[in-house]
């Protein structure tokens, strides 16, 4: 069986815009949507969830690919069955609260004021581990972030403090891919093995990259879909 389309669900950022490098590297035959979360209405992780599961195609085969963020939605999804959802990529995200013990406390701060500031290049680039990855890549980082509501990106951070979609994931019953970036500060290596811990047979890929795993390695992060897709589905 083959597949020819991927849904990708964004980041915290929620635009889809964020794809661009990802998708440029996709083979003709090869096609992609991605869902788009409002930037100035807060919605809940399950509003979001009934919004992406609109977006997903009727009756044609496809992979969901979750960035961070929407990884607990797409687990939700997964857990429900969709008839035609056959594999399953997690990109550096989490079933529950990914922040390290240590960390924990930043959760108190979460404020919508933070949210107000433009990030420095020199600060992202330092932040999220790209140290050599493309100056117009961080740029854009920057711009989608500014271009959604503050009270909306401080609404989703909440969120990611409190989620636990341990249950909805043994649920799942489609083969599992979780992309791990090496240099990850944000989501780290616990986080795969709480996966792994739920999910036995989940698959697992490691990329030499930041946070952002799809934009600082997108054809490396390609390669491994593909990789993973050929060893579960014979064509």
């Amino acid at each position: 069986m083959s597949i020819h389309h991927f849904v990708l669900l964004p980041g915290l950022d929620g635009t889809g815009q964020l794809f661009t490098p990802f998708l440029k590297q996709l083979p003709p035959g090869l096609t992609a949507s991605f869902v788009a979360y409002p930037r100035d209405i807060k919605l809940s992780y399950e509003q979001l969830k009934a919004q992406a599961f609109s977006a997903l195609p009727a009756t044609d085969p496809y992979v969901l690919i979750a960035e961070s963020f929407s990884g607990p939605i797409a687990i939700e999804i997964a857990a429900e069955h969709p008839h035609n959802l056959k594999a399953l990529v997690l990109c550096a995200s989490f079933v529950s609260n990914p922040a390290p013990p240590v960390l924990q406390w930043i959760q108190f701060f979460n404020h919508p004021f933070w949210f107000r500031f433009r990030l420095p290049h020199s600060f992202v680039r330092y932040a999220a581990a790209m140290w050599d990855c493309e100056a117009t890549v961080i740029h854009e980082l920057i711009e989608q972030s500014k271009s959604v509501q503050p009270e909306v990106l401080a609404d989703r951070f909440s969120q990611v403090m409190r989620v636990n979609v341990q249950a909805q994931l043994q649920r799942c019953l489609v083969p599992l891919l979780y992309l791990r970036a090496k240099r990850d500060l944000l989501v780290q290596a616990r986080n795969w093995k709480e996966i792994v811990r739920l999910y036995p047979q989940a698959s697992y890929a490691e990329i030499d990259a930041s946070h952002f795993v799809l934009q600082h390695r997108p054809t490396e992060s390609l390669q491994a879909i593909l990789t993973f897709l050929a060893a579960n589905f014979a064509r």
